[in-house]
């Protein structure tokens, strides 16, 4: 038996018995490793290194900057604009959503947390309007994966990482089709509620209630303007992006809505703490890619494609 046939057979199996994906990598990136002699040391100095380059401390930073706002009041407020804009619409809370999900992916820059944090808002008040529950939590889910696309997209920054690419350019790569697949996702989602008779029993837009909700939530709206046009416009590079989110959530929620607490930050940190505890997939996952390379994989494939 081959020594590729036998990676796949241990991983498969680890899998299988339920063992978690980071530890399965790691035993077969381990038994690779025993099989053609290499120090063990290569496991330990990969994933060390994996977990120490500065820019991966964005993928938290921007998560607790993302729960920081849904708790601190800024979130509600984007879902507030929303509203005034498509409210008399049919499927005015599943447009909403998916609106108040992509504005919101702009600031944490994660799917769960922005699935977290406009469904704990939007769900119930879908189902106070006669939406299915399925639907409305489909809707909210397939809002909330515009998290990983939509800059500052944590799955860009990893992979930016990992393939050392350029970050910014990713974010940049990630704009057009965010705004494509959010657009389709409210004409889907007007669709299935026309035909379903969802929602539509909102205000006609008139610009009075619009302006109020937009200077209610001006602060809410200068967050994406502020993160992503700083990164753009070059006056701070995408860590340093993270940070001053995390800052402008903890002073807009502290001094000028007042909503935040010091229970709701500690909570904020705790929901920050076990999202991104799965970084920790990183380490085996580059020592599993070198090892790759050692087994020649990417010739054995290509080989059995032809």
């Amino acid at each position: 038996m081959s020594p590729l046939a036998i990676l796949a057979i241990v991983f498969i199996i680890a899998t299988i018995i339920g063992i978690p994906l980071f530890v399965a990598v790691g035993i077969t990136t381990a038994v690779g490793i025993y099989m053609i002699d290499i120090p063990y040391t290569l496991i330990a100095q990969t994933s060390y290194g994996s977990l120490t380059p500065f820019p991966l401390l964005t993928i938290p930073l921007f998560v607790l900057a993302g729960r920081l706002m849904e708790v601190g009041g800024m979130a509600k407020r984007m879902i507030g604009i929303a509203t005034t804009l498509v409210g008399a619409y049919r499927g005015s809370m599943g447009l909403v959503t998916v609106f108040a999900c992509a504005l919101f992916a702009a600031l944490s820059g994660s799917g769960p947390a922005t699935t977290a944090a406009i469904g704990s808002v939007t769900v119930p008040a879908m189902k106070r309007d006669g939406y299915d529950v399925p639907f409305a939590a489909g809707i909210t889910a397939a809002g909330g994966a515009l998290g990983s696309l939509i800059p500052p997209s944590n799955l860009l920054i990893i992979y930016g990482l990992v393939s050392d690419t350029s970050i910014p350019r990713l974010f940049l790569a990630g704009i057009l089709p965010g705004i494509l697949i959010t657009g389709l996702l409210m004409i889907t989602t007007y669709i299935i509620a026309r035909k379903r008779s969802y929602g539509g029993g909102g205000d006609p837009f008139t610009w009075a209630p619009f302006l109020k909700a937009a200077w209610d939530g001006k602060w809410s709206i200068g967050a994406p303007v502020l993160i992503l046009g700083g990164i753009y416009g070059g006056a701070f590079t995408p860590s340093e992006a993270a940070g001053v989110a995390v800052f402008y959530s903890l002073f807009v929620g502290l001094f000028i809505y007042r909503e935040l607490t010091l229970k709701k930050i500690i909570e904020a940190l705790r929901f920050t703490a076990l999202l991104t505890g799965i970084l920790i997939i990183i380490a085996p996952t580059l020592a599993f890619g070198q090892l790759t390379a050692f087994y020649d994989v990417p010739t054995a494939v290509q080989e059995g494609i032809t």
